[in-house]
């Protein structure tokens, strides 16, 4: 029997809107162990390094795995430091292997571990790190994985897909959701109905459901083999997109409120005093209210960059990285009383505030297993380059937080071993990217570039 495309998605129409609730039909799926928390990966990113002498340098210098006096440049994360590894000795070189900008490749190849570059329009890179895991986990979940962000504007112009992404899928850029009374919409609209109104919505989509299946059964029966295989797979898609928007009553913490207009700071021109703080945290809370409530267990988050050039909350308006590029310079800003150095130190405290706000948030939700979110969630922090004032992929600036046992010691400066990767024999982050994996239940073998020999 022919069938034409036009009758079929005539056909799906129903479905498309019925089996969204296909599952929450029947008896919810029981976790297996209810004792048994998800682990939860969170990459976030921070825009042009940290100056090395802030975070890796001091008198005396500490061993490997002892405990590690934060500098004040990380002091907002003082109450985590028990939580708290900073990991030395890793190298993203990859990033600019093709030739790709410092900034701009070693944005898009944080999480991918390939070497990036964009031509006009053609883009190359790979997938970063959470899509892996959220392949292997997204289907047990809402949402797969959540790439976020503050803004979509960059001072840094060479090669902007490149320079605004961090989250991949083979190649292609993930949009990062920046507006926080839309991503409350995304994650909560539904989990926000009253139970009226809910039920209203589940009694006319299984009426629907009804028609709509049985409508797809009789028709798989007239079908040939191969068109019943590609009825099937369209159905088990239609069954994917359910878990997009289904109801659940699995959330540890009660719903987050509705925030309003924020101060936001849309504008690369015009950033208002508390605005970039309030709306940083606010998503940070939203990242937290996810993960209480299982809508995803892979997200990414990129702090804000040269679209927000005004830091005037700190006392100055220089940009990030036009600071970066005159770091050793000795003058001292008459205005504020800071050099530029200085200046950059203010900017990544500022940003470890931010981490701390996230952290906190994390910490302060108890999971399903009697520990908290954080402690089954593995926090990486990083950069697009390594030292500020350098430029280079070598010795880069990486923070891990949270439940990261199985993946290195908490509360300590970590050294890791010689490695391979040029010109000062570091190891990749591929290889911390495969512990990662780990610690979250995805055996992998190899990540990334095949050149990193990642093991």
């Amino acid at each position: 029997m022919k069938i034409s495309r036009r009758m079929l998605l005539r056909g799906a129409a129903g479905a498309a809107i019925a089996l969204p609730f296909l599952e929450a039909m029947r008896p919810s799926r029981a976790r297996a162990d209810e004792q048994t928390a998800p682990k939860r990966l969170l990459f976030v990113y921070i825009p042009n390094g940290f100056r090395h002498e802030g975070v890796y340098l001091s008198t005396p210098v500490p061993s490997n795995g002892t405990p590690y006096t934060l500098p004040s440049v990380l002091a907002p994360l003082a109450p985590f430091q028990k939580k708290l590894t900073v990991v030395q000795n890793l190298d993203n070189g990859i990033a600019i292997a093709s030739g790709a900008d410092h900034h701009a490749g070693g944005t898009a190849a944080l999480l991918t571990s390939q070497a990036c570059q964009q031509s006009g329009s053609s883009v190359v890179n790979g997938t970063s790190v959470e899509q892996d895991y959220a392949q292997a986990a997204g289907a047990a979940t809402p949402i797969a994985s959540l790439p976020l962000g503050v803004d979509v504007y960059s001072n840094y112009s060479v090669a902007p897909t490149l320079s605004t992404n961090v989250s991949w899928q083979d190649g292609m850029p993930l949009a990062k959701e920046i507006d926080a009374q839309r991503l409350y919409a995304r994650l909560f609209g539904l989990l926000a109905l009253s139970p009226a109104e809910l039920a209203r919505q589940r009694v006319h989509q299984k009426s629907v459901l009804d028609g709509a299946t049985s409508d797809a059964n009789a028709l798989r029966q007239k079908l040939g083999s191969a068109d019943r295989d590609k009825l099937d797979q369209y159905l088990a898609g239609v069954a994917a997109l359910e878990k997009k928007v289904q109801t659940t009553s699995s959330c540890v913490a009660s719903l987050p409120v509705q925030p309003g207009i924020l101060p936001n700071d849309g504008s690369p021109n015009d950033v208002a005093t508390t605005g970039v703080p309030a709306h940083l945290d606010t998503m940070s809370d939203r990242v937290a209210h996810a993960f209480a409530c299982d809508l995803t267990r892979a997200d990414t988050f990129m702090l804000p960059d040269d679209g927000f050039t005004n830091w005037q909350f700190l006392g100055f308006s220089d940009q990030h990285h036009a600071l970066t590029h005159d770091a050793d310079d000795p003058a001292v800003d008459p205005f504020c009383h800071l050099t530029n150095a200085q200046k950059i130190d203010a900017i990544c405290a500022w940003e470890a505030q931010r981490v701390a706000h996230l952290l906190a948030a994390l910490d302060a939700i108890v999971d399903v297993d009697g520990s908290t979110l954080l402690d089954n969630t593995l926090v990486f922090v990083s950069s697009d380059v390594g030292d500020a004032g350098y430029h280079t992929h070598h010795t880069m600036p990486v923070l891990l937080a949270g439940g990261g046992g199985k993946t290195t010691k908490m509360g300590q400066l970590v050294v890791a071993g010689p490695g391979n990767q040029p010109p000062a024999s570091q190891q990749p982050f591929a290889n911390l990217f495969l512990s990662m994996l780990e610690f979250a239940g995805v055996h992998a073998t190899s990540f990334g570039d095949p050149s990193l020999q990642a093991h």
